[in-house]
């Protein structure tokens, strides 16, 4: 096949119609690609068609006429340009989507894209159950002991005190990880014991944040339980005290009578009448990097990412977000969530089925991630990895004539909310986990967006203190350290996986891409990292030959008058070797 003056060989090869050299009656080729969804990614596919006559009408009918004519028909397209061969996007063809003509031996058939996306999107939506994973893991709240110390004070008689700290309770060893943990007073009087509480570790610095040296190989801090309170208030009448205690609650009350057994840590420091506390452990998890190989789309490819730590390179890159991930997790755990609520339960969850598609989805709402897809491998990482790479630079006197007089621009396709409210999966978590960005301004003409997850929450210390407010559907994921094999789940300003609450992943993931350049997080000004381009520039028509548009790339920013900017869609025409492009630019 020659179109102006380039020959396009078009191999056709089928399970049992054989291999073909087709000869298509076409004018022209033409690829397209347009960029769809939330992904710098953009797939280029034969828009065109073929149209085949006589011998190749023959080869298709025979085929749509067999027993085989559901099988594809895989295509390939080269192009000979100035004494060497140039690959071109392709796919297959179907018999059976053909339209046919007999009385002019013709038929006119779409060409299917098929690239390394495509297994993807055939199998994404494909349920599996990701506790089938062999490897199980259970992630620990405390890495030491606890430690308690009690003092005296003094309160004004009869007072009550609802919350910690409590007046007249000086703190043992200030600045030391002390906690207030239960204050006791005689009644009608002024004298009051309290009761301090603290994490204790000997050895190297332990994971996670919030530990201080107090000496040599000593380390402390404030216990990770006691990010919230539940009162017990009581008077026993026959000694004349009462009780203002505050104990965290894992489901049922944390404090129990003295028992033994390997699930509880001893308070050290008391005498042998004292309290235990559960040593918390969240077991029955799935690593992400298991559950994503249970879930994979793509036989013959694995999973890669830097970001999540999933068979990353070494060193790590440096630029933003990594150096936040590898500060705030050495791997993400996915459990069940009932498993999360029920923490002690005697039988575990064997079935948590879901999707390649909605984990993908719940890794991109929280971590602003994007997919490539290579020969061998599933790649997510940050999308400023891929949406600062530059490829053609119009703006140079080669392109000058096609592009100097195209200035045109429009907003016609911005959409800009007055607010982004970022949400869990249930709607009654802490503060710590979800977050609003306001854009007070005229360009934001949207009502409110939600960003959602889905099918996931983080807040693992809700579910805890009251597990009617989280239902047993969906996921939690945990963002964990790994210390000599034992994985600890990440604590940071005295809250449970912190790191993955909303705030947080806006402050380090999410603060490219964002509506505007300019917002309000709690009445506070902000100024992101970048915004969605929604300048869109006139269409722009550079010329570009077969072997230019073989390694054209559409994921790669374009240069023109106006910067830097994204392809929106783009068209290559083999009849006139033509690239059309339509780019997107910052207000």
């Amino acid at each position: 096949m020659t179109i102006a003056g380039i020959t396009y060989t078009i191999t056709a090869t089928h399970v049992s119609g054989g291999t073909r050299e087709l000869e298509p009656v076409n004018n022209d080729l033409v690829w397209s690609g347009t960029r769809e969804g939330d992904t710098v990614f953009i797939r280029a596919s034969l828009e065109s068609g073929l149209e085949l006559t006589d011998s190749d009408y023959e080869y298709i009918d025979a085929i749509q006429a067999g027993a085989d004519r559901c099988e594809p028909i895989n295509v390939t397209i080269e192009a000979r340009f100035e004494g060497a061969d140039y690959s071109l996007p392709a796919g297959y063809i179907s018999a059976i989507t053909g339209e046919f003509v007999p009385r002019d031996c013709k038929v006119e058939i779409p060409v299917q894209l098929n690239d390394n996306y495509t297994c993807v999107y055939d199998n994404w939506e494909t349920e599996s159950n990701i506790l089938e994973a062999t490897v199980k893991i259970i992630a620990y709240v405390l890495v030491g002991e606890l430690q308690v110390q009690s003092v005296s004070g003094a309160i004004p008689p009869g007072t009550v005190n609802t919350s910690p700290p409590w007046p007249g309770s000086a703190i043992p060893l200030a600045g030391d990880g002390w906690q207030p943990l239960r204050q006791r007073y005689v009644t009608g009087s002024n004298v009051s014991q309290t009761t301090y509480v603290r994490e204790y570790f000997e050895g190297t610095q332990p994971p996670g944040q919030g530990w201080i040296n107090i000496g040599g190989p000593a380390w402390v801090r404030e216990p990770l339980f006691l990010q919230s309170f539940t009162v017990v208030q009581d008077e026993n009448t026959a000694s004349g005290y009462e009780y203002s205690a505050f104990r965290h609650v894992i489901g049922a009350d944390i404090v129990v009578a003295d028992e033994a057994g390997s699930d509880y840590e001893i308070l050290t420091g008391l005498d042998a009448g004292s309290l235990y506390w559960k040593k918390i452990g969240y077991p029955n998890g799935v690593k992400l990097s298991s559950a994503l190989t249970k879930l994979n789309p793509c036989t013959d490819k694995t999973f890669k990412s830097n970001l999540l730590r999933i068979n990353p390179d070494s060193p790590l890159p440096t630029d933003d977000p990594y150096p936040a991930a590898e500060d705030g997790f050495d791997e993400l755990v996915v459990w069940q969530k009932s498993q999360v609520k029920r923490p002690l339960a005697e039988d575990y969850e064997t079935t948590a089925k879901w999707t390649f598609k909605k984990l993908y989805e719940a890794l991109q709402t929280m971590f602003l991630i994007d997919l490539e897809a290579t020969d061998t491998e599933l790649i997510l990482e940050h999308r400023t990895v891929y949406n600062t790479l530059q490829g053609l630079d119009l703006t140079g006197t080669a392109y000058a004539d096609y592009t100097q007089d195209l200035t045109t621009f429009n907003f016609e396709n911005a959409a800009i909310p007055r607010q982004e409210q970022f949400r869990q999966m249930d709607e009654q978590v802490s503060d710590d986990f979800t977050e609003d960005i306001d854009y007070d301004n005229t360009c934001a003409t949207e009502g409110p967006e939600e960003i959602r997850l889905n099918d996931v929450t983080t807040d693992f210390a809700t579910a805890a203190e009251d597990d009617d407010r989280v239902s047993d559907q969906g996921f939690f994921i945990g963002a964990c350290y790994i210390w000599f094999g034992v994985y600890y789940l990440n604590f940071e300003n005295g809250i449970i996986n912190r790191h993955l609450g909303f705030p947080q992943l806006i402050e380090n993931y999410l603060k490219w891409e964002r509506p505007f350049i300019e917002g309000e997080i709690d009445s506070v000004a902000t100024t992101f990292e970048s915004a969605i381009k929604i300048k869109e520039q006139e269409e722009l028509k550079i010329p570009m030959s077969p072997a230019e548009f073989a390694t054209f790339d559409p994921a790669k920013l374009v240069k023109t008058q106006y910067g830097w900017g994204e392809i929106a869609a783009f068209s290559w025409s083999a009849a006139t070797c033509t690239l059309t492009v339509t780019v997107k630019h910052d207000l």
